[in-house]
Order: C-alpha cells, then sequence, then structure tokens
C-alpha cells in the first residue's frame, strides 16, 4: 500500500524493507519506491561498509574482503535526475544561497579582506638525503 513519505519527494512509497543478498542482511532500511530506476547510494555502501569496485563490478566488504557480484545495468545511464521538485523547502534555500553548493577553486582576493597566513622564521627547508630516523 503507498504511503506518503518525505523521502520519496512526491513519488508513490510503499512500505520498507530490509535488504539481505549473498546470506548477509543488510541493517539500512530501505523505502521502495515507484521510479524507473532503482539505486544503491553512499550512505548504504558506507554504513554497511561495502566499498565498490567496478572494474571486477562487485561490491567488497570492507572488514573481511568477501565480494558480492554484481550485473551492469542494460539501462541507458545517460542523464542525472533530481527528485527535488522546485515547491521543495530545500529546493527554495538553495535559490536563496546558490553559492553554497558551487565549488570555487580561485584564489580571488576575500570579500571581507582578512587573510590568513602562518609566519616562519628561519632558512627554509632543504631537500636532503633519505636517512634512518633516530629516536
Amino acid at each position: 500500500m503507498a504511503r506518503p513519505d518525505a523521502r520519496c519527494c512526491g513519488y508513490s512509497c510503499y512500505e520498507s524493507t530490509a535488504l539481505c543478498f549473498h546470506g548477509r542482511q543488510f541493517t539500512c532500511d530501505f523505502v521502495k519506491a515507484n521510479v524507473a530506476k532503482s539505486l544503491l547510494d553512499a550512505d548504504f555502501l558506507c554504513t554497511n561498509g561495502l566499498l565498490v569496485d567496478v572494474k571486477n563490478h562487485r561490491l567488497v566488504n570492507a572488514e573481511d574482503f568477501g565480494s558480492f557480484p554484481c550485473t551492469l545495468s542494460s539501462l541507458p545511464m545517460t542523464t542525472l535526475s533530481c527528485v527535488l521538485t522546485a515547491s521543495s523547502e530545500f529546493s527554495r534555500l538553495l535559490g536563496e544561497f546558490p553559492d553554497a553548493t558551487r565549488p570555487t577553486f580561485s584564489t580571488a582576493d576575500t570579500k571581507h579582506g582578512v587573510e590568513h597566513h602562518i609566519p616562519k622564521t628561519g632558512p627554509s627547508p632543504q631537500p636532503g638525503e633519505a636517512r634512518r630516523h633516530e629516536g
């Protein structure tokens, strides 16, 4: 039975369920939603200590290095989709503060004129030969 859920962002959601594959029960609850393409997100992978091995098409357990074989989807993945609606409170907030999601990699002057630096004294570090640390 469909139920309203904030995590569904306007899609029909169904009761949460736990996930079990290859004999392992996973702790995250999954919300089943009526969407065209399902996915596992980074929160699930991190919570369950799973690493993605793209080359070998598998998930790897970071604790014991056991692996779970995966298959590539036959669906074309050509676009990214956003599930936030224009009326979403989050969309409104992001619209007010666009710089919060815009990465900046420039060394332009700061707006407030304050610059931070670490003063140092003495000679500049010089490269030397590698030697064993004594101590």
